[in-house]
């Protein structure tokens, strides 16, 4: 279980964590950068969602089957 939720979980948040970090950097720069920050946004909403959908199912495969 503990693998199963470091590898979709853990890795998961890292990378919107780097996404989020490399948005905020980018917007600190010039003009242009704010198109870059813009991207980096928008891929950080997909690995947030990919995220919870790989926890859903994490956790549908601990829940016990109906009998």
């Amino acid at each position: 279980m503990a693998q199963d939720l470091h590898d979709t979980l853990a890795q998961g948040f890292t990378g919107a964590r780097l996404q989020l970090e490399a948005a905020r950097y980018a917007l600190e720069q010039a003009p242009p950068e704010i198109e870059s920050g813009l991207r980096h946004l928008a891929r950080s909403q997909e690995i947030v969602q990919e995220s919870h959908r790989e926890a859903l199912r994490s956790i549908r495969m601990l829940r016990a089957p109906l009998l």
